[in-house]
């Protein structure tokens, strides 16, 4: 039996993504861009990304930034965002920016593996989309290893829309260590990591005297990723220090 400090989230409309607080609409998603590719504009201008800052930060919530690529990542970090979602085209000169801003990576690597098996199906997806997912997935990992190299802080989050693949999150912790990260590291990513970016790792995140449990237990060992693909390995889930999912 092995158990792991969890964090938890239920992001803008309903979807998962970087750890926000457990069942929390808290973060307001400051979309940034949504190239074609890597050289797109910003659907957001530096000013209007700094007012999105600035009042979210009056009511005490950092924002979270949906950033491709482009001068999209460049432009939310100087703003003062928190985090960069996706963070697909990633460069260094954003990976330097981001370290030394304290900014979080949070990359979501689950949804491109599924939409590449999507696209052996004949059919599912129009070819340009069956080409840019499998592109995306390749470079986004490549993006990773870049945050990596600069120290920028990474957390767990996943781009599933559909609820069908809810509940796979954990997925995500396999992805990291194909993207280059240890065991342990990825395991921090779903956890502390994700705790932090969300400025409640002295409340939750970490399986220590004085922090809240909010913890799976795992049927089986946790030094093998693949086993996060299995959601039958989670045999018991802990929140907020109470079984809400017995054991089988």
């Amino acid at each position: 039996m092995w158990l792991t400090a969890s964090t938890r989230c239920v992001g803008w409309s309903g979807r998962s993504c970087a750890a926000a607080p457990t069942g929390s609409r808290s973060w307001p998603p400051a979309g940034s861009s949504r190239p074609a590719t890597a050289t797109s504009n910003p659907e957001f201008s530096a000013d209007e990304l700094g007012v999105a800052v600035t009042e979210a930060g009056r009511r005490g919530k950092p924002v979270m930034v949906h950033a491709l690529g482009g001068p999209a990542i460049g432009t939310a970090v100087a703003a003062g965002a928190r985090s960069i979602e996706h963070g697909i085209w990633l460069t260094e000169a954003d990976a330097a920016d981001m370290a030394a801003a304290g900014a979080f990576l949070v990359p979501t690597l689950g949804i491109y593996r599924h939409l590449a098996a999507q696209a052996a199906i004949p059919g599912s997806l129009p070819p340009a989309a069956t080409a840019r997912a499998i592109a995306a997935g390749q470079t986004l990992v490549e993006a990773v290893r870049i945050a990596r190299a600069a120290g920028v802080p990474i957390a767990l989050g996943t781009d599933f829309a559909h609820r069908d693949m809810h509940g796979r999150n954990l997925g995500e912790i396999t992805e990291l260590v194909g993207a280059g990260l240890s065991p342990v590291q990825a395991l921090l990513a779903a956890t502390a990591n994700g705790a932090d970016l969300c400025g409640v790792g002295d409340v939750t995140g970490r399986l220590t005297v004085g922090r809240r449990l909010d913890a799976i237990v795992l049927d089986v060992d946790p030094s093998d990723p693949e086993i996060f693909t299995d959601p039958d390995s989670v045999g018991e889930v802990f929140l907020r220090g109470l079984l809400v999912r017995p054991p089988p």
